[in-house]
């Protein structure tokens, strides 16, 4: 039986096949009984790159198959047949399907040739896609975790930053001291790199510049063309690089400390020709750059960055520079106005300021709060003192309790000793009392603590304080 089986699966039209034999009970024995070598079934191309389309390639798979089969088994041509019946080839069309669903049905049809551990992989890497279809997040690329590596860059960083911080001694508080004590005799501090540390030093200079301590950044290619005249007898210079061999920056320093100043470095290797040629070394040095190669300045631009913030804070406070002096120099934006704005500037006074006497009612507040606009009412006593205060939340939450709140004297239920600012303060200590203090309204009082005036957080949004 077999090999009448074989005889047919070899010679007959696969219409024959289809029609008159069970495959599950009789040819698939056969298959699997290795009687009949099917190998070069499996020859045909397969593609998973990105896009491809698994069950395209395995249909394609399927017609070259019947190809093979017509060409090398049954010595005939069959692609004519995909199309079209003509008299003149040896199948017609329905025989041509009828051979494909055969090749279609049997198990070499679904044979994929991978070794467990790529089956695993596979299996991984769809796995993975289903989870970040439901997410909506692309995070994986080919099994790299985007956040994970992005949380090794921080950790890394953060680690080689902890480290600068420890090694910090005697040489960063003469850096300060150099700065502090040029800047008081009015000179300047000068800020000088190469690349990336041209880069960072553009920042510090910024930095130094926002908190009232004179900076400029020495264009280096420039310098020996004119730009020296930048630097003055007195000042101190920043020099910045990783290496400390830099050799633009090593040629300009012999012509900057021609004049009389202080040189201080910040560098990775301390023992550097940067370092020989400078007063003060500050070692900004790196275990490793958060670069997965180890190549872009990553750890060690973070490092001087922050000694260069560290450097300008110190000496911020080492000059006693306040928030006054703060807001001279941010006079744009709503940090400039927070700052630069005084309270009496902003407060509502006159007809915009509700205020009843001491033995109103509740309604009459309410009515003042309406006719000003406000959030809260100002109770007084006889001889224009502050007695309380009176918000509509205070309101809201007692009319649940009693509907009829609105006839009750407002002295017992005013907030006695309310919060108060003074009116020649900064709007930013406004800002900060109700923020501390999770207010909505603050009363105003002049330098005798009467009552002049409120400020309601709309204010500060509408006049773009916050």
């Amino acid at each position: 039986m077999k090999r009448i089986l074989t005889h047919l699966i070899l010679c007959l039209p696969a219409a024959v096949l289809a029609a008159k034999v069970d495959f599950n009970t009789e040819i698939q024995p056969i298959f699997k009984g290795g009687l009949i070598a099917t190998g070069y079934l499996r020859n045909s191309m397969t593609n998973e790159e990105g896009g491809a389309k698994p069950e395209q390639f395995r249909v394609e798979g399927i017609f070259d198959r019947v190809d093979a089969v017509g060409k090398s088994v049954l010595g005939i041509t069959t692609q004519c047949a995909q199309c079209h019946t003509h008299k003149y080839d040896p199948l017609t069309h329905d025989e041509y399907f009828g051979m494909f669903a055969f090749l279609n049905s049997i198990e070499e049809a679904s044979v994929a040739a991978y070794t467990p551990a790529e089956e695993k992989q596979i299996a991984d890497i769809h796995s993975g896609i289903r989870a970040l279809a439901k997410t909506g997040l692309r995070a994986f690329r080919w099994g790299m975790d985007y956040l994970e590596r992005a949380r090794s860059v921080i950790e890394i960083e953060t680690d080689c930053l902890k480290r600068m911080s420890s090694r910090l001694g005697d040489d960063f508080i003469r850096a300060v001291v150099m700065m502090e004590e040029t800047l008081r005799n009015r000179g300047k501090l000068v800020v000088v790199g190469i690349g990336k540390s041209g880069n960072v030093g553009h920042k510090i200079a910024a930095t130094l510049n926002s908190t009232g301590a004179t900076a400029v950044v020495l264009n280096s290619q420039n310098a020996l063309h004119g730009d020296l005249g930048l630097l003055s007898d007195g000042d101190a210079v920043l020099a910045l690089s990783y290496s400390g061999e830099t050799q633009e920056l090593l040629e300009l320093i012999p012509f900057i400390k021609r004049f009389d100043v202080r040189v201080i470095a910040l560098t990775g290797k301390p023992g550097s020709s940067l370092s020989r040629l400078s007063d003060v070394t500050l070692d900004t040095s790196v275990e490793r750059e958060a670069c997965p190669l180890n190549l872009a300045p990553t750890s060690s631009s973070t490092a001087m960055l922050v000694m260069g913030d560290a450097l300008a804070m110190v000496l911020l406070e080492a000059r006693g520079f306040t928030e006054e002096d703060f807001a001279r120099y941010h006079p744009g934006g709503s940090l400039g106005r927070a700052l630069l704005t005084r309270v009496s500037d902003i407060m509502r006074g006159g007809d915009a300021l509700p205020t009843v006497p001491q033995d109103a009612l509740v309604l009459d507040a309410l009515r003042a709060m309406n006719r000003a606009k406000a959030g809260a009412c100002l109770i007084l006593t006889n001889d224009g003192s502050l007695a309380g205060i009176y918000t509509h939340g205070d309101f809201a939450r007692g009319y649940t309790k009693d509907p009829l709140l609105g006839n009750l004297p407002i002295a017992g239920l005013m907030t006695r000793n309310p919060i108060t600012v003074r009116a020649d303060s900064l709007a930013v200590e406004a800002l900060k009392t109700l923020g501390r203090n999770r207010i909505d309204d603050i009363v105003v009082v002049d330098a005798d603590e009467r009552p002049v005036g409120l400020v309601d957080t709309q204010d500060l949004s509408r006049l773009k304080i916050v």
